[in-house]
């Protein structure tokens, strides 16, 4: 934190993690975080009641570890309560797209969760392994902060000598973050105000954090109300075969910017694994904090490759799994999508025939949720 100033009844924090020095700290992470809620409280113990104090964070800081640190065991009872009103993301909806699909690390001040990637053996032959540092890109952070936020500020480059504005680029991005966050209240902050763009005539929403954390949590699928314009919601009562599952993920994903959802597998069916998925990078990771489940996730998908045939398991009725459990949810967001398509590669993948009867699990297969394709 450097500096603040006082307009009116606001006061502004701006938030520095590049000027924190405070020794007995290993990382610049948590030496940010620190000194964010220490400053912060300060402020607010010299801040009258009917004041609201707006804290600026700089690019690459989340917004999920900004209210972790003000929610920190580490405050005293004589420390002020702060209440957080609404944790607001400013974005070019012209960029959304572009950002989704950007591979390049994020400026972040922590490292993330390990994932499954692909690595070569010696003999060439690929194989899953679990990641133990990872780095997220430009556009999982994006579709982090879309997630945790409660409003958007839609706002456009200044110069428009450098980005020229493109009102149908602008809409689609709108559409876009209304599809993969349709929880956010969208504000146009821009003079002109343009069409589709405010959701909520300028007001900012209300932050929930028990909400933002289940939308946070790995593989979590939004409730649409059924205007999706290219978000196809797929389900199956049946857990997958590794094998073909890993097979036919490929296909399944092409061209799709955002990828969520929970998967059952064969070999493990009372295990609940999260696909997640940012523009050309789709991974899968442990529904809940569970270790142990990510040496599983790779140990499955490795076994998968070299999978010759299709084990009998994958024969298995679905009469076999506990009531209620089902196979798979995943929702897919992208143009062009083909709803019909993508059910038969997911029940395919189950190793199910195709004209299989209709299942008595009470988790039934349900053809996939679509309105309608984006030209």
């Amino acid at each position: 934190m450097r500096k603040h100033h006082r307009n009116g009844n606001l006061r502004f924090l701006h938030a520095s993690p590049l000027d924190v020095t405070e020794p007995g700290h290993a990382d610049q992470g948590a030496a940010a975080r620190h000194d964010l809620a220490h400053h912060v409280v300060d402020q607010a113990s010299a801040t009258a009641d009917d004041e609201l104090i707006v804290l600026l964070l700089p690019m690459g800081f989340p917004s999920e570890d900004a209210v972790a640190a003000l929610r920190a065991p580490e405050r005293t009872s004589e420390s002020p309560e702060i209440r957080i009103q609404s944790v607001l993301f400013a974005v070019d909806p012209e960029t959304v797209e572009d950002t989704l699909w950007d591979v390049s690390p994020a400026v972040e001040f922590d490292s993330r969760p390990a994932l499954p990637a692909v690595h070569e053996t010696p003999k060439g032959e690929p194989r899953f392994m679990p990641e133990r540092e990872y780095c997220r890109t430009s556009g999982e952070f994006l579709a982090a902060e879309v997630a945790h936020s409660s409003s958007l500020l839609a706002v456009n480059n200044l110069d428009s000598a450098l980005a020229p504005h493109h009102p149908e680029q602008w809409d689609r991005g709108v559409e876009l973050i209304g599809e993969i966050a349709p929880h956010l209240t969208i504000v146009d902050a821009t003079a002109t105000p343009r069409r589709s763009s405010s959701t909520h005539a300028g007001m900012f929403a209300s932050f929930d954090e028990h909400a933002a954390k289940q939308r946070r949590r790995p593989g979590s699928i939004p409730e649409y109300d059924g205007a999706a314009a290219s978000t196809v919601v797929l389900r199956t009562s049946q857990p997958v075969d590794p094998a073909l599952f890993h097979r036919a993920l490929g296909t399944m994903v092409a061209g799709a910017c955002r990828v969520r959802g929970t998967v059952h597998f064969h070999t493990d069916p009372s295990r609940t694994v999260a696909i997640e998925g940012v523009g050309p990078h789709v991974w899968l990771e442990p529904k809940e904090q569970e270790p142990t489940t990510l040496d599983y996730i790779a140990s499955v998908l490795n076994a998968s490759t070299a999978a010759a045939t299709l084990p009998d398991r994958a024969r298995r009725h679905v009469s076999l799994l506990p009531d209620g459990l089902c196979g798979c949810t995943i929702a897919i967001t992208g143009s062009f999508l083909d709803g019909g398509q993508l059910h038969e590669l997911l029940h395919a993948a189950t190793g199910a025939p195709v004209d299989e009867p209709p299942s008595t699990n009470p988790c039934q297969d349900t053809p996939p949720t679509q309105t309608k394709e984006t030209p």
